[in-house]
């Protein structure tokens, strides 16, 4: 009788521990698949990150960093001009979109370029330089306050142009909120370092003349924000939305301008040790998955035209919950990278450097 028990024991055994000797071996080849994948892409991505430094030419391939992925401009700055494309296209008479855009535009680039100019002039790895002032201008409390408010000020002054310039302003900002939200959910749960953490070694004596911005990366905040990338994704927004609104008989002939600008942020991210091209390339999709879902269903969300500032709120609620879910989800660190000098202290900054 015992023997018999012992038997049906070890057999109930033998059944229990059979999934999980499968499983085990199952799931180390996943993850080893998965690895596989990413030296893939770090192979394939070599040399764009070890392109020699372009000089003067990283003033403008630091642009996407800028534009498409910091909310002072993607969410700002660009409303301006998706907004004046949509007027002028809709031949909206007595408009003032395009000038106002125009005068934004100009500001927004001239700030930028005088915060990597003085960049150039610092330290490489010193947090008082012109990146982290061109990323974080106005500190981390009015920043903040900008983030949240500087979008409902564009759609109202582009309003004050014309209701088609004000809706499609606030068209642009939703979809562009919804994207980031996936892009920020994705990157928190990745967690893949940054080729400038990943690969350093290989990339010791690849130099750039704007250095600062592999010093902003590999801080301890951004290093293990490669996959995807928020500003890839960024620049396909603003394509899609704006060829979206140019009239259907000169797509054609906008498609390349539109499709420069995503162009652009994938070699510039890749360039300056931001991103490997499969996170590029995955920031690409997930962009033009959002917008095709909002772009295809007009009936449920309305046309670029169509979209109000009122719509525009109510999205806005789940994107902010959806953003501080994410950032409950990051592990705390004690770093706090708003101590470097920002535009609110300039003065002290210009004492420290004289």
């Amino acid at each position: 009788m015992a023997t018999r028990t012992q038997t049906v024991h070890t057999q109930t055994e033998r059944v229990v521990e059979a999934p999980g000797e499968h499983t085990l071996p199952l799931a180390k080849e996943s993850l080893e698949w998965v690895e596989q994948l990413k030296t893939l892409d770090a192979r394939l991505s070599m040399p764009i990150l070890k392109t020699p430094s372009l000089g003067r030419l990283e003033y403008v391939l630091s642009l996407p960093g800028s534009m498409f992925g910091v909310p002072l401009y993607s969410l700002i700055v660009l409303p301006y001009i998706v907004a004046a494309v949509a007027e002028v296209c809709a031949g909206v008479p007595d408009g003032c979109a395009v000038t106002i855009a125009a005068v934004v535009l100009v500001i927004a680039t001239l700030f930028w370029a005088f915060c990597m100019v003085e960049s150039v002039s610092n330290a490489p790895n010193s947090d008082d330089n012109g990146v982290m002032r061109a990323f974080h201008p106005l500190g981390k409390k009015l920043g903040t306050v900008m983030t949240l408010f500087g979008p409902h000020t564009t759609v109202w002054v582009m309003r004050y142009s014309s209701g088609t310039a004000g809706n499609a302003a606030a068209y642009y900002i939703t979809v562009y909120y919804v994207t980031q939200v996936v892009v920020e959910l994705v990157k928190t749960l990745a967690k893949r370092a940054r080729p400038v953490i990943k690969v350093k070694e290989e990339l010791q004596t690849v130099s750039r003349k704007i250095p600062q911005i592999q010093h902003f990366l590999s801080r301890e905040h951004a290093m293990h924000s490669s996959f995807p990338s928020g500003d890839a994704a960024g620049s396909t927004t603003f394509a899609l939305i704006g060829l979206a609104v140019t009239p259907p008989e000169y797509r054609l002939l906008a498609l390349p301008i539109w499709a420069f600008f995503p162009a652009l942020s994938t070699f510039a991210r890749v360039y300056f040790h931001a991103h490997f091209l499969g996170d590029v390339f995955t920031g690409h999709a997930l962009a033009a998955a959002v917008a095709l879902a909002f772009l295809t269903r007009p009936t449920l969300v309305g046309t670029p035209y169509e979209f109000s500032w009122f719509a525009m709120c109510l999205w806005e609620i789940p994107v902010v919950l959806g953003w501080a879910f994410c950032q409950q989800l990051k592990p705390k660190s004690a770093e706090n990278i708003y101590n470097a000098e920002n535009l609110v202290n300039t003065l002290s900054f210009r004492k420290k450097s004289a």
